[in-house]
C-alpha cells in the first residue's frame, strides 16, 4: 500500500472554483449604494392641512360664537370680534393661533419638521382650549349654547393634533418592538 496521495486534484476532475470575497454568486460586484431620500409626501400633506386649518381658524373668528336661539326670536349676535355688549371679543387670540399654524406649516415645508410639529400641536391645543374656555367661561352669565365658530375651533384643534400625530415621519432606524423585547 502506498501512502502517497498526491499533491493535487485528480487529473480527471476540473480545478475548484475560487470566489472572491464580496462578490455574489454570478460574479458581479455590488453596485455602489446611493443615498435615497425618503419621500416628502407626508410633510407636504401636513403643510397643506396646517395652512388650510390656519385659514379656517381665521374664518371661525368671524362666525357666530354663541347660539342665542335666533329661531326663537333672539336678535343677539356674538362673534369672535364683537361681544354681545359691543366690546371687543377674543377673536384676535384665534387669529394669532391661526398665524402659528401657518408658521408651523412653513417650518415643516422648509425642513424644520420637529419645530413645526411642536408649534402645530401647541396651536392645536390652544385652539381646543380656547373653544372650551370660551364656551364655558365667556358667556358672562348668559344662557347660550356654542355657536358654529366655537364648534369649528374645537374641531380644528383636535384635527390638527390628530393630523400631526398621523402624518409624522416614520422612524427608520428604530428596532421593531418584537426584536427589542428579546434583548
Amino acid at each position: 500500500m502506498s501512502t502517497d496521495r498526491g499533491t493535487g486534484p485528480p487529473k480527471d476532475h476540473p480545478p475548484p472554483v475560487a470566489f472572491t470575497d464580496g462578490a455574489p454568486l454570478g460574479g458581479r460586484h455590488p453596485s455602489s449604494e446611493e443615498l435615497t431620500r425618503s419621500s416628502d409626501r407626508r410633510e407636504v400633506v401636513l403643510t397643506a392641512v396646517l395652512l388650510v386649518a390656519a385659514v379656517l381658524a381665521g374664518a371661525a373668528s368671524l362666525m357666530p360664537w354663541r347660539d342665542f336661539g335666533r329661531r326663537f326670536g333672539a336678535s343677539a349676535i356674538e362673534t369672535g370680534w364683537v361681544r354681545v355688549d359691543g366690546g371687543l371679543g377674543r377673536g384676535w387670540v384665534v387669529v394669532l393661533l391661526g398665524v402659528a399654524l401657518a408658521a408651523s406649516g412653513v417650518l415643516i415645508a422648509s425642513g424644520r419638521g420637529l419645530a413645526g410639529r411642536r408649534l402645530a400641536v401647541a396651536a392645536g391645543v390652544g385652539l381646543s382650549a380656547a373653544a372650551v374656555a370660551e364656551w364655558g367661561l365667556g358667556t358672562a352669565g348668559l344662557r347660550a349654547g356654542p355657536g358654529l365658530g366655537l364648534w369649528l375651533l374645537l374641531a380644528l384643534g383636535v384635527g390638527v393634533i390628530v393630523a400631526v400625530g398621523n402624518l409624522a415621519p416614520v422612524p427608520r432606524d428604530v428596532d421593531p418592538p418584537e426584536s427589542a423585547a428579546g434583548r
